[in-house]
């Protein structure tokens, strides 16, 4: 339980960082740049995204790798996994500097205007060989994830990010040259530290070819690409909407989309930070089944439930103090799109990790598929006849479907009845989120929508403290529940009756 807590924390702490530092070194690096070359910074961060897709399920297959290990102390098994992978992605990064050298020889110039500076080239070169570089390097923090050390990455990730904001805030004058050696080499430099993590945590570790085992591949690749499909599949679900809406709608109602998702989507960051622990502890204690379940869900629904009864109910006052107007359509695909992302972290999120952990990476993406397919024959039904909303309706309508043949089959894996997994995991919860959500509704309506960001920072404390102390009664101790809160219910009940 300390090494969760400790995980979890440091997540958070991560998170935090990120976006404080976002908010920073963008509106520094725009203005310290210039449009053009913050434009091409931009560009070349982007495109190195897309490269992240060659990994094509391996980080998965890392982490199973790693977390089977704690259980079964197989480490010659473990080297080979380990080296076989490693090695698969040097030799996938010494493809992608082929690519980018015969890119920036060939057509760079035609499709990006830049390149034809020999600066910008010299910009290029770098950041093409060092990215190439640090990808196979992306394996330690997959490791130490498996392991369970969660914390040690992420402590490793705070000193990077603190490291990088201070390091350019210092430079006298931003050039994109020197902005992509330092930031590049810092980057290099952490993931070296993160190796020195794994060979604390693993005794005769070591990277050699001599491990490499094509067969290990094979096997693994088994495994990786279904994970690889369940990614790509939630990158279609958060992201096609857009498109879709872009050919029916137009460019403007894609602005409208966006900002509506915005709080959904900082909301889902907030709910996925303990996640994380979920996937290697369960592949590492497969014996242990509906009570690691149970206690999963517990955590999940203790920080869902709050940010949305939150975000739901101050969702007008948030997007005002934010983007200053509160246009009724924005607000209603918000709430729409805040049910989305509440509904699927709390019958997905832990269930997917149990059913991957337990070699069920094919229903998985079997369901993934069937959402994703009803989710995009239905935006392409209901935008036309009821516009932007219809994008949202149509992923709702989507998950409930799925969800139709996803929880039958997740109960039975799992062994336990349905009655049973409704009652231990969403039973209390959904008693202390109506009162929460009914608490904070009156709190509203008395205070008769004050849009000031003092307002919602207080209420954010002051409803924060309440689900908490409301969440450990009613959902974490059980006995309190029943011997006491539900007694008082019945009781007065009865009395009521009585009169």
């Amino acid at each position: 339980m300390d090494i969760i807590l400790k995980n979890t924390v440091s997540n958070y702490l991560c998170f935090i960082a990120k976006v404080v530092s976002g908010l920073i070194l963008t509106s520094l690096l725009y203005n310290g740049l210039g449009k053009e070359s913050y434009g091409f910074w931009v560009l070349l961060w982007s495109v190195y995204g897309y490269t992240l897709l060659l990994d094509f399920g391996f980080g998965f297959s890392i982490q199973k790798s790693s977390a089977e290990y704690v259980h079964k102390k197989d480490l010659t098994k473990l080297l080979r996994q380990i080296n076989s992978i490693f090695f698969s992605y040097v030799f996938l990064a010494i493809g992608i500097v082929i690519f980018s050298l015969a890119f920036l020889y060939t057509c760079g110039s035609l499709f990006v205007a830049e390149l034809g500076d020999p600066y910008y080239q010299n910009v290029y070169l770098f950041f093409a060989v060092v990215t190439a570089i640090i990808f196979p390097t992306g394996i330690f923090s997959e490791i130490l994830v498996g392991l369970g050390h969660i914390y040690l990455r992420n402590i490793v990730r705070l000193v990077f990010i603190s490291t990088n904001a201070v390091g350019i805030l210092l430079m006298p004058e931003i050039k994109i040259l020197e902005l992509t050696v330092f930031s590049l080499l810092l980057h290099l430099i952490a993931n070296l530290f993160l190796l020195y993590f794994v060979k604390k945590k693993i005794s005769c570790f070591s990277l050699s070819i001599k491990y490499f085992d094509k067969s290990e591949v094979r096997e693994l690749m088994r495994f990786s690409l279904s994970a690889y499909v369940v990614i790509f599949t939630n990158l279609i679900l958060f992201n096609s909407d857009q498109i879709i809406l872009s050919s029916i709608a137009g460019v403007g109602s894609v602005g409208i989309y966006h900002l509506a998702t915005r709080l959904p989507f900082f909301m889902k960051m907030l709910n996925e930070q303990f996640q994380e622990n979920v996937f290697p502890l369960l592949v590492s204690k497969r014996n242990i089944k509906f009570d690691m379940i149970l206690t999963g869900n517990k955590f999940i629904s203790f920080i869902s439930n709050l940010s949305f009864s939150f975000a739901f109910v101050f969702a007008e006052e948030i997007i005002y103090i934010w983007i200053g107007e509160t246009n009724p359509e924005i607000i209603l695909i918000a709430h729409l799109s805040l049910c989305y992302s509440f509904i699927a972290t709390l019958f997905k999120s832990i269930n997917n990790s149990y059913l991957m952990a337990n070699d069920q990476v094919s229903k998985v993406v079997r369901f993934s598929l069937l959402e994703v397919i009803l989710n995009l024959a239905l935006t392409f039904l209901l935008v036309p006849l009821i516009g932007v909303v219809g994008a949202v309706v149509a992923s709702l309508l989507a998950l409930f479907i799925s969800l139709l043949f996803y929880v039958p089959y997740f109960v039975k894996q799992i062994d336990v009845h349905f009655s049973t997994w409704y009652k231990k995991i969403f039973k209390k919860n959904n008693l202390v989120l109506l009162i929460n959500l009914s608490a904070l509704s009156i709190v509203k309506l008395v205070l008769n929508n004050d849009y000031g960001l003092l307002y919602i920072a207080t209420l954010a404390l002051v409803s924060g403290l309440l689900y908490l102390y409301m969440f450990f009664n009613f959902v974490w101790d059980e006995y309190k529940f029943n011997n006491k809160y539900l007694y008082f219910v019945k009781r007065y009940s009865l009395d009521w009756k009585g009169r």
